[in-house]
């Protein structure tokens, strides 16, 4: 071993050779070790990378620019001899490959990088981009002992003074690339909120699921459409931060009970949609809606509270695979608003009678916003009547639809369909209206006496923030004393959200109105909540009065209600009063007023003063034909 010194030949891209071309200058490089050939033969190959600078030692500015643009370069790239030696990298490529640059840069660099044979690619696109240069993928070695994946460009090039050619060769990393775009892909047919599949990801398998059961002749499937009850409320009251815990929760609770191959989708907001194949019938469609509806068996803790929820679920059932899907969802959506007219937190199969039910019910929605504009709704008025005295005290108004082309439209019937969109408002306005403006025009009818009028008010008008400035105007408008209106809410409606009930009630209270509990008695067994309230009024359900003069247990009931209602400083109503037995009952156990049958229907409003004349002279019982038959609450409707 001996030292030498070496001088070599500096080209214009700064590579040092050891060639004997004129053209590139003479740079002494210092000593070096050699052995015989084996030094001669490494001083021969091309092996360092000079940043390129004149002989007098200056860098000129247009080799600073190639180095900084090299060594800068946010793509990771090398430069590679054809006998596949590294001759430099960036910090770009290092990073990439995630090994240091010294470890790199020499004869065995390509090494470092080396997949296992069994594997497909590898690094020996160092030096086959050479003989081979464009584009191709690639994977290599990291540092941490990972592989990565890489799109590499390769451009062969003669460097002067090399033995044989160079290539510079360019990367890509494609992995965080293919990242993105299956996120990106996840993100374009999932629901953010949930993960679960979304409407553009669900209609596709659908669409697939009905080919392959048109292909194989036939095949059971069904779509559930699941939509929860009074969502509503849960963002009004705790927050929609709230809202979205408990659609995530749910979310859970349904993966739990469908299989691998159904597809569970949020079609959007508080709706969730499955899509199940390969049924057994209509059975096993049951039994899949009832695993469903045990998602609600239990309540859910979200953001600190317990949640108790409930969802009505729409199925429709399909069979050839001829079906289309936009038909599909119309029908299960048809057979969900059925299961939430039926009372909520049920499912419905679709059939045929559905869909026409829902047919008639939305031409008759239709019907009915047309007939305040064309005065066929009307208020009718039913006595109510102290039992002490005989003398008519007041009126409960009731609203009537003189139908143009239908025999009649019960009350029970159009006021439902009001509730579910915001006509109820209109119609509810209304009501007050006419009720106190007809009220205003009994003041004449005897002397110092204040004949009341009591009018319903739906569940949606109660928590309407407009209750009370809609009633203000209507007390405006006809100079009705508020002494002389009652509004009637019901147990269930008040119970709703008690808090806020309570609130408006209270307000209501304040402008002199009284308030009270109708239909009491029936749908809770806690009357805790009589003591927040405290209504002027209590009315009896008719429920408790049929059967109370045959039925000793009924009748202490009933007493039970009435010393209740009197205990709370309430005036205690008995509707649905068809019997002289009913009567005679109500009396004996000290019911304050009666509503029913017995004294008169409802009647219009230019028929009130004929009827409380009638009932009064006749120590109050209309022995008109009504009395013959008792027909309960055929007769009531809401408003």
């Amino acid at each position: 071993m001996r030292q030498e010194r070496v001088s070599l030949k500096v080209g214009p891209l700064g590579v040092v050779c050891g060639c004997d071309n004129e053209q590139y200058r003479t740079r002494e490089v210092g000593m070096v070790a050699v052995d015989g050939a084996a030094g001669a033969q490494h001083t021969d190959r091309a092996r360092l990378w000079d940043p390129g600078r004149d002989l007098d030692g200056e860098r000129s500015p247009s080799r600073q620019l190639y180095e900084l643009a090299f060594v800068n370069s946010p793509t990771p790239m090398a430069v590679v001899s054809e006998t596949g030696d590294v001759l430099e990298v960036n910090d770009a490529f290092c990073e990439l490959v995630g090994h240091r640059r010294a470890a790199l840069v020499g004869p065995g660099g390509a090494g470092i990088l080396w997949v296992d044979a069994g594997e497909t690619g590898g690094a020996a696109v160092l030096d086959a981009g050479v003989a081979s240069p464009g584009r191709r993928s690639v994977r290599w070695r990291r540092g941490d002992g990972s592989v990565v994946g890489a799109e590499v460009t390769t451009g062969r090039f003669d460097l002067p003074g090399a033995r044989g050619a160079c290539c510079v060769l360019a990367a890509r990393d494609v992995a965080s690339e293919d990242e993105l775009v299956a996120q990106l892909t996840f993100q374009a047919f999932h629901d953010p909120l949930t993960g679960l599949a979304n409407r553009v990801l669900f209609e596709d398998r659908l669409g697939h699921a009905l080919a392959r059961a048109a292909r194989a002749g036939g095949g059971c499937g069904a779509v559930f459409l699941l939509d929860l009850d009074d969502f509503k409320g849960v963002n009004d009251t705790l927050g929609h931060h709230v809202g979205d815990e408990l659609l995530v929760a749910l979310a859970d609770r349904l993966r739990v009970r469908t299989r691998a191959s159904d597809t569970l989708c949020r079609f959007g907001g508080d709706e969730f949609l499955l899509l199940v194949e390969d049924l057994d019938g209509a059975v096993e469609v049951d039994q899949v809606a009832a695993r469903l509806m045990l998602s609600f068996d239990e309540p859910f803790d979200v953001g600190g509270t317990s949640v108790i929820q409930q969802a009505s679920l729409g199925i429709v059932p399909w069979a050839t695979g001829d079906e289309d899907p936009t038909s599909l969802f119309a029908r299960a959506d048809t057979a969900m608003y059925e299961a939430k007219r039926l009372g909520k937190g049920r499912h419905v199969v679709f059939d045929p009678g559905v869909h026409e039910r829902a047919v008639q019910r939305f031409e008759l929605a239709q019907e009915l916003r047309g007939a305040l504009a064309a005065e066929e709704l009307s208020m009718h008025f039913q006595p109510l009547v102290d039992l002490g005295t005989g003398k008519v005290e007041g009126f409960e108004a009731l609203m009537r639809w003189a139908h143009p082309t239908r025999a009649s439209v019960p009350p029970t019937v159009f006021v439902a369909l009001a509730e579910e969109s915001d006509l109820i408002f209109d119609l509810g306005a209304f009501a007050l209206r006419e009720a106190t403006r007809r009220a205003m025009g009994w003041t004449a009818l005897d002397g110092d006496r204040s004949l009341y009028v009591s009018v319903n008010l739906s569940t949606r008008q109660l928590y309407d923030p407009n209750l009370v400035r809609v009633v203000e105007e209507a007390l405006t408008l006809s100079g009705l004393p508020p002494s002389r209106l009652v509004l009637e809410v019901t147990e269930s409606a008040a119970l709703g959200d008690l808090e806020a009930a309570n609130q408006t009630m209270q307000r209501l209270v304040h402008l002199g109105i009284r308030m009270a509990i109708d239909d009491f008695g029936i749908g809770y067994s806690s009357l805790s909540y009589l003591s927040l309230i405290y209504p002027k009024v209590i009315k009896i359900d008719h429920s408790l009065v049929r059967g109370c003069d045959d039925d000793p247990d009924r009748l202490t009931l009933l007493e039970g209600v009435v010393s209740l209602g009197h205990g709370l400083g309430a005036r205690v109503v008995a509707e649905g009063i068809e019997t002289a037995e009913h009567l005679a009952c109500l009396r004996m156990v000290g019911c304050d007023v009666g509503q029913g049958y017995l004294f008169s229907p409802a009647v219009a409003a230019g028929e009130v003063v004929a009827t409380m004349r009638r009932i009064e002279q006749g120590h109050g019982v209309d022995d008109g034909p009504d009395t013959a038959t008792p027909i309960g609450r055929a007769g009531r409707g809401g408003h």
